[in-house]
């Protein structure tokens, strides 16, 4: 009886201090680059990330009429120097090409891989995000949102501070 009481306060004590003890262990990093698709011809891109997990925003525009914005939260896999990922967030799009500006907000569900070229600080990655709008501000549209969702692939290069 002894030994199982002993058994589940051991495993209660691991189980509570684990989590704790890999805190101390994540490496924390900041990386910025540029991205070439996605929510944009161009932007810039700034993620940080704490272990596997990361927060991304992305800045970019299609001709230099508009403006997008996206933060997207991501869990990486794997822990070698190829790691693929996942992501969910929200992408905002400006428009200021005519008239009044028009605005979009879409969800935004990126699948990626990324790797670290040669164990050094230069990424290089390749994704997919999927794409659905939610909802539209535009005073010259009144057409209803299209609820269908649209792939968008992108590419990007990252170099970590």
């Amino acid at each position: 009886m002894i030994i199982k009481k002993l058994t589940y306060a051991l495993l209660i004590v691991s189980l509570t201090t684990a989590p704790h003890a890999l805190a101390g262990q994540r490496n924390e990093e900041f990386r910025m680059g540029v991205t070439f698709g996605g929510i944009g011809l161009i932007g810039l891109d700034f993620e940080f990330r704490s272990g596997d997990h990361a927060l991304d925003l992305n800045v970019a525009t299609f001709d230099w009429n508009d403006l997008s914005v996206s933060i997207v939260a991501k869990e990486y896999f794997g822990g070698g120097d190829v790691r693929p990922f996942v992501g969910l967030g929200l992408w905002t799009v400006v428009d200021f090409s005519s008239g009044p500006p028009g605005v979009a907000l879409l969800a935004r569900a990126p699948i990626g891989v990324d790797w670290r070229v040669n164990g050094s600080t230069h990424f290089v990655g390749l994704s997919v995000a999927l794409n659905r709008a939610l909802a539209k501000w535009d005073p010259e549209d009144e057409t209803p949102i299209n609820g269908r969702i649209v792939p968008l692939p992108a590419l990007y290069y990252k170099y970590q501070n």
